[in-house]
């Protein structure tokens, strides 16, 4: 019997008072000494009161057992746990449903553990004589899933299938699982960072190669166990290869006769740009020789003018002698 007391009642601590209190006066019945606690003062309470007394310190937590100490009756020292316990129990309950509306699933948590703080705290608000109802236990779960979710979210809530914790979290799973995919294809994406003048290529937060100029060429080495390096004058290309379809016989001769056209066409405009020279060729030649004619009738009427001016000259100075010597 004694093992079977053991298992069945856990030692009193600050979070199972409601749990404790049950057991504990179950486990008095059984031994028939509950008279002790509910009628102290009847004889039958006063004979059993050192049983029950010493029943109840093994069945509290070390820290607890002071709250009793130095208290001989039965009755009085579970009165003194229930009044200390069940303002704990009050306060525990406040607490965690507070808990319950504020859960938040927290990054790279999973869903099965973030559904099992709500179990947790259902079994917690249970053995406080609290009820909690599964759909409410679900609406709050819901409520503190991220933006990733949110689509999902509004299914659920406006859908046929009854809330609660085991059917939302097959669904959650599984967007859980497709948004880790997503993540993973995002994470291998490169990207180019230029750090202190090298180029370096990284993949999934790991550096993969670098480049960096050396003497007008890029040095590009490979990053891990076996280092490669080589050098290049410019960016790689793609080799490509081109499927060349084999010409029929009749787009042949269209592009022999496109040459010859071609040809024909070349030959004419090249007379017509030679006889265009000639004839500019000899407009400049005729205008040259009007603009030398006019220079040469421009240059004897200066002479013309030159001379007149000199004979002018000296006629008026023969006319001054002779009225000197006239005057003489």
């Amino acid at each position: 019997m004694a093992a079977i007391e053991r298992i069945s009642i856990p030692q009193l601590g600050t979070d199972n008072w409601p749990v404790f209190k049950d057991k504990f006066l179950a486990l008095l019945v059984y031994k028939g000494l509950a008279v002790a606690i509910e009628q102290p003062d009847s004889a039958e309470g006063k004979k059993a009161n050192d049983q029950a007394r010493a029943l109840i310190t093994p069945y509290i937590q070390d820290a607890h057992v002071r709250l009793i100490k130095g208290e001989k009756s039965a009755a009085r020292a579970w009165e003194k746990l229930q009044q200390n316990f069940e303002k704990i129990s009050n306060a525990r309950v406040i607490q965690l449903r507070k808990k319950l509306t504020r859960m938040k699933l927290k990054p790279k948590q999973a869903i099965v553990e973030y559904l099992g703080e709500f179990k947790e705290i259902k079994l917690d608000l249970e053995s406080a004589n609290q009820t909690v109802d599964d759909m409410e236990l679900a609406v709050h779960a819901l409520t503190g899933l991220p933006k990733e979710y949110s689509t999902l979210v509004e299914i659920l809530e406006n859908g046929e299938m009854e809330l609660n914790l085991d059917n939302i979290q097959s669904k959650l799973v599984q967007r859980e699982q497709k948004l880790k995919m997503e993540a993973e294809i995002e994470s291998k994406r490169a990207e180019v960072v230029m750090k202190k003048g090298v180029c370096q290529i990284v993949v999934n937060n790991v550096v993969q190669l670098r480049a960096l100029q050396e003497n007008g060429l890029w040095r590009i080495e490979s990053v891990g166990a076996e280092q490669k390096s080589f050098f290049t004058r410019g960016p790689i290309k793609r080799e490509e290869t081109v499927q060349k379809q084999e010409k029929t016989v009749k787009e042949k001769k269209e592009e022999k006769r496109t040459v010859k056209m071609i040809e024909v066409d070349l030959d004419e405009e090249s007379e017509e740009n030679e006889e265009r020279k000639v004839e500019e060729s000899e407009e400049e030649k005729e205008m040259e020789k009007e603009r030398t004619e006019e220079v040469s009738v421009s240059e004897e009427k200066e002479e013309t003018s030159e001379k007149s001016a000199k004979g002018a000259e000296s006629v008026e100075g023969k006319n001054r002698r002779n009225e000197e010597k006239r005057a003489s």
